[in-house]
């Protein structure tokens, strides 16, 4: 228990305690690697969307947002999925940066750029995939498939009945 006692102090307890994201992100995935025991995962690529209001969260755009089905003010997050046993637990995430919002320090890249790059970063953390799953914006992308077969990765990929 740390002693908070109200929304208040939840908030700077979380604004103002000095931890690194970066460090956290690697102990979680250090300890789900040593949970799993080198045991086989298939691993899920999507994208999720939040409706947010106003401008204040960075990356917030007119974009679509499959949780509402339609292009409205939000935020998009690029995520992987691992599956073992029928448990289905996050891996990571990545912020699609819409090119309207992007900073000084930003580089733009697409959803596809950004999945290609989380399923390199799983494979050299070392997590064992058997298979990818993702749904048609990720298996119609030519480069993400690349990816996969670089990776010797098997996957199973969407495809929109009109895809040439």
């Amino acid at each position: 228990m740390v002693g908070i006692n109200s929304p208040q102090s939840l908030h700077h307890f979380i604004a103002n305690t000095p931890w690194s994201v970066a460090e956290l992100k690697q102990r979680r995935l250090t300890l789900t690697l040593e949970a799993l025991k080198n045991q086989e995962i298939t691993v899920i690529i999507d994208e999720t969307g939040d409706r947010k209001k106003g401008k204040r969260t960075d990356y917030v755009a007119r974009q679509y947002l499959g949780s509402v089905g339609k292009i409205d003010n939000g935020i998009v997050s690029v995520n992987a999925y691992g599956v073992d046993q029928n448990i289905t637990f996050p891996l990571m995430f990545q912020i699609f940066k819409p090119k309207g919002t992007l900073k000084e320090s930003d580089s733009y890249k697409t959803k596809i750029e950004l999945a290609s790059s989380i399923v390199t970063e799983l494979v050299e953390l070392g997590f064992n995939i058997d298979l990818v799953l993702t749904d048609s914006l990720y298996g119609e992308a030519s480069s993400f498939i690349r990816t996969l077969d670089k990776h010797n990765l098997a996957w199973v990929l969407a495809i929109r009945s009109n895809h040439g």
